[in-house]
């Protein structure tokens, strides 16, 4: 019973990549990472096919994905909002995670002979897949380090505004005050994250001694720009004529979901946990606008 629960698993897994990997060939415009994801989404079907037979022949059927055009949209907008670069970067996740399955698989759970034989076929597919997407990554490097300006930029953007604003808020008598008091630090913030990330870039290009096209001023406009965005969200709650801490508390809420995609892409970029990027972040952000909000309410008592 173990083992039709795993190939049910299996199966599930390897329908959900099926019909992905079809939905992003169906948009994607660069040939190359067309013909790659219409390749792999046959292939895919392929596996589903072996693992679908094998249920069946236990006298079950098999199961479909659980919210399975949920996860697949999920794919496809972060194709559509953040491009085919960190796509690449997210499925290379994606393969080397159902890979660890597949290999876990191997090593610990009792198959036929037939079974453990077309799960090392489906694992040979699989580290070839593996492979190709290591290769579109290095390809795609460029645009990698543009995307992780954006996102660390409005990260910073999140982080920074919505604790100077809650201990403004906690302390101002007026919302004009706490608008203008966060677009002033939010257009502090954007000089000093240009100024910061145009340094940086030219400094790693001179380390580098990079013959290609000069990048630090196209980085620093990227890292500037996400920085404001970033910094609009705490300060739209107060802007829409929210008040005090009801202010504050709607600003920890915008600010944690746009910090929750952030550290999502983050955590992906970086190949580390997106839960504890996320817990992480939060703990941080929220952190500093309670330290920031207990200082302002101080404030706002001794004077």
């Amino acid at each position: 019973m173990a083992n039709a629960d795993l190939f049910q698993a299996f199966y599930r897994n390897e329908v959900l990549d099926r019909d992905t990997y079809a939905a992003l060939s169906n948009i994607e415009k660069e040939p190359k990472l067309r013909s790659i994801f219409s390749r792999l989404s046959r292939i895919e079907s392929r596996h589903a096919s072996i693992w679908g037979s094998i249920i069946k022949s236990m006298g079950a059927l098999p199961s479909e994905p659980n919210l399975k055009r949920i996860k697949v949209s999920l794919f496809y907008i972060a194709r559509l909002l953040l491009g085919p670069a960190f796509m690449v970067k997210l499925l290379e996740r994606n393969e080397e995670v159902g890979l660890a399955v597949y290999y876990n698989a191997f090593k610990h759970i009792k198959m036929s002979s037939k079974e453990r034989s077309m799960l090392e076929s489906v694992i040979r597919d699989e580290k070839e897949h593996e492979s190709i997407f290591i290769e579109a990554v290095q390809a795609e490097q460029k645009s990698l380090q543009y995307i992780e300006s954006i996102v660390f930029g409005m990260n910073d953007g999140l982080v920074e505004v919505l604790a100077a604003i809650s201990g403004i808020a906690a302390f101002a008598a007026t919302n004009s005050i706490v608008v203008l008091g966060g677009f002033i630090v939010a257009v502090s913030g954007v000089l000093s994250m240009t100024g910061g990330a145009y340094l940086a870039a030219k400094s790693k290009k001179i380390v580098g001694s990079s013959k290609t096209e000069e990048t630090p001023a196209r980085e620093a406009y990227y890292t500037g720009i996400s920085y404001f965005i970033g910094s609009l969200f705490p300060i739209a709650p107060f802007a829409l004529g929210m008040h005090s801490y009801i202010g504050i508390a709607a600003a920890a809420v915008l600010t944690g979901i746009a910090l929750s995609v952030a550290s999502v892409v983050i955590a992906v970029l970086g190949g580390t946990s997106i839960r504890s990027r996320i817990i992480e972040m939060l703990g941080i952000s929220f952190g500093a606008a309670l330290l920031t909000t207990i200082i302002g309410t101080i404030g706002k008592v001794l004077i």
